[in-house]
């Protein structure tokens, strides 16, 4: 039986988003490392209001991949959501070394500051409007039109150009710059996990591979 090892992540990286659950925010980030070395963010906006309230937030991992190709995505997810400039996000900048300061209206001061009577002085309608308009809730598409929702899955599609993915034998999804490189990186033979990726075979060593169309 062959022995698999655990993902080496010295030269991998990741984009996550964070969540606060209770200001309706988010961050989009990336870091060289693994996800469960108890890296949290560069943002001092966001981490004052992490450490005040940790249990509000939750983080997602989106991709994880080869540095450049992270870093890369990274920007362009930014710039999908133009977070520097959007008032759901702690993001100061898009990725491209331009910070930007914006002034929050007061209503999105009230929830930065967790303000008791935020949502208080809305009506009931306003209330679920808020919710069901807000990116992270489950019925996010469903309020879009069908020409809208083309559009975004369109603009997630071209954000990922990456030629394959690889799962390891842990899990683990790498899009990998290069397929040969990646086998011979890991030990393995270019050959047979290509030939995977082609469904010529279940796998190699415990590596599966699928070619993105």
């Amino acid at each position: 039986m062959a022995i698999t090892r655990a993902p080496d992540y010295k030269d991998l990286a990741f984009v996550y988003k964070w969540i606060d659950t209770k200001n309706n925010m988010y961050y989009i980030g990336s870091h060289k490392g693994s996800p469960d070395d108890g890296y949290i963010c560069s943002s001092k906006y966001m981490l004052e209001e992490y450490n005040k309230r940790p249990d509000d937030f939750y983080r997602e991992i989106l991709v994880i991949g080869e540095y450049p190709y992270i870093r890369d995505l990274e920007e362009k997810l930014l710039k999908l959501v133009n977070a520097a400039l959007n008032e759901q996000y702690y993001n100061k900048s898009n990725g491209d070394g331009k910070f930007y300061c914006i002034k929050h209206s007061e209503e999105t001061k009230k929830k930065m500051r967790g303000h008791p009577n935020y949502l208080k002085n809305h009506t009931e309608e306003t209330k679920r409007k808020i919710s069901k308009n807000s990116i992270g809730h489950p019925n996010y598409l469903k309020n879009h039109t069908e020409e809208t929702r083309k559009k975004i899955s369109e603009s997630m599609k071209k954000l990922i150009r990456k030629k394959y993915i690889v799962i390891t034998p842990h899990g683990v999804k790498i899009y990998p710059n290069s397929l040969r490189q990646y086998a011979l990186e890991n030990n393995l033979q270019y050959q047979n996990l290509w030939k995977v990726s082609k469904g010529l075979r279940n796998n190699t060593r415990g590596y599966k591979c699928k070619e993105l169309l």
